[in-house]
C-alpha cells in the first residue's frame, strides 16, 4: 500500500527532515502590502519582520482555498493508494474546513486536523511517517494519529506581545502594558486555541532560561523521542543554553531545532521560543 504523507508550511519542519521523510510541504500564502508570496519558497521571516520594522504593518497570511486543495491533491491521488494530510489546527485558519471539502472530491484523500502549529503540527506528520515506513495501513494510522492530537504540548514566550496585537490576537493596551513592565508571556495552546499562560519578567534570556525549567520541571510525563525547540530571531547562544537544558535531562532520543516559518513568524514576531513534546 502507498501512502503519500502531506502537511502545510505552518508545520515548521525543517526542510531536510520534510524530504528525508518524503513529506510533500503546501506553502501557505503570504500577503506583504500588495504582493502574494509563498511560505518558505519566496519570502522569509526576515523579510516578514523588515516589513513590519519600516512600514509598522503586518504582514497577512491566506488561507488555502478548496480549489487549492483539490489542486495539491491531484498531484498525488492517481499514484498513491491514500494520501494523509496533516494541516494546521482547525481554530486557527478556515484550511482545515477547505481541505476537507476537497478531500471529499477523492475516495483516498484523509485530512486529519493537528489541532495545533507550528512543530506540534510537525510532530504529528513526522509520528505519521513513522507509521508509512512500519507499514501500517491508512485506517491503523488515522486513529492512531486522532489519539496522538490531543497528547501534544505546544507553549512558547514572546519577547513583545505586539505582533499578537497588530493581529488582532490581544489587545494593544495589553500589549503596551507588557512593554512596559517587561513582561514576556508565554502562550499555551489548550484544546486547539491559544491561551496565555504564565506571565515571566526581565530581559529575554532570563524569561527564556526561566520558562524552559518550567517546561522541563517534570520530563516523567513527556514521551522520550522527540522534542522541538522552535525559536525565530532569537540569539543563537540562548538557543543553544536551552537546548543543554534539555539534554542535560538525559530523557529524549532526539533533541530537534526548527526556525518558525513566515507563516507563524507573522503573528509571534521575532524572539520567539518554543519547546513542543509529546505527553503521555
Amino acid at each position: 500500500m502507498r501512502i503519500k504523507l502531506m502537511a502545510d508550511s505552518a508545520c515548521d519542519l525543517p526542510r531536510q527532515l520534510a524530504e528525508e521523510n518524503d513529506i510533500h510541504i503546501i506553502p501557505i500564502v503570504i500577503i506583504k502590502g500588495n504582493e502574494i508570496f509563498r511560505d518558505d519558497v519566496d519570502i522569509t521571516r526576515d523579510d516578514i519582520f523588515s516589513y513590519y520594522e519600516q512600514e509598522h504593518r503586518l504582514c497577512t497570511t491566506s488561507a488555502l482555498s478548496e480549489y487549492d486543495y483539490i489542486a495539491e491533491f491531484e498531484k498525488f491521488a492517481s499514484d498513491y493508494d491514500h494520501i494523509i494530510y496533516i494541516c494546521l489546527g482547525s481554530g486557527f485558519s478556515s484550511m482545515c474546513l477547505n481541505a476537507q471539502r476537497a478531500a471529499e472530491h477523492f475516495p483516498n484523500v484523509h485530512v486529519v486536523d493537528s489541532r495545533n502549529l507550528t512543530t506540534g503540527s510537525g510532530l504529528i506528520v513526522l509520528r505519521a511517517a513513522d507509521y508509512i515506513r512500519m507499514g501500517l495501513k491508512a485506517g491503523e494510522i488515522l486513529s492512531l494519529l486522532r489519539s496522538l492530537v490531543p497528547k501534544i504540548r505546544t507553549s512558547f514566550v514572546v519577547n513583545s506581545l505586539d505582533y499578537l496585537a497588530a493581529g488582532g490576537r490581544c489587545s494593544s493596551a495589553a500589549a503596551m502594558g507588557a512593554n512596559i513592565l517587561k513582561i514576556k508571556p508565554s502562550i499555551v495552546l489548550s484544546d486547539g486555541v491559544m491561551r496565555v499562560g504564565k506571565k515571566y519578567k526581565g530581559n529575554l534570556e532570563r524569561c527564556v532560561l526561566s520558562y524552559a525549567d518550567d517546561v522541563l520541571k517534570d520530563t516523567s510525563v513527556m514521551l522520550p523521542d522527540k522534542i522541538f525547540i522552535t525559536y525565530s530571531v532569537i540569539p543563537e547562544e540562548l538557543v543553544e543554553q536551552v537546548r543543554e537544558k534539555i539534554e542535560a535531562t538525559g530523557r529524549f532520543k532526539e533533541i530537534l531545532l526548527s526556525h518558525t516559518g513566515s507563516t507563524v513568524c507573522c503573528h509571534c514576531g521575532p524572539g520567539t521560543l518554543g519547546i513542543i513534546y509529546v505527553s503521555k
